[in-house]
């Protein structure tokens, strides 16, 4: 069940930096922050759905809550 809530919490925060990643204004840099900050998203969107998908508790996934 933690694993499924903590799916859920990364695909939230994956929404909220790719929201960031298209509004964020940077024109000094050559928009690099907008490009980082989707492509975090976007691997955080895959972590959440793989956590999801899994059967396993996250004491089995990363060690910890055991």
């Amino acid at each position: 069940m933690a694993t499924k809530v903590f799916g859920l919490l990364l695909i939230a925060f994956g929404a909220y930096l790719f929201k960031i990643g298209l509004k964020y204004e940077d024109s000094d840099s050559g928009h690099l922050m907008n490009i980082k900050l989707i492509g975090s998203a976007i691997l955080l969107f895959i972590g959440g759905i793989a956590l999801l998908l899994s059967s396993k508790s996250l004491c089995e996934i990363f060690g910890i809550f055991c």
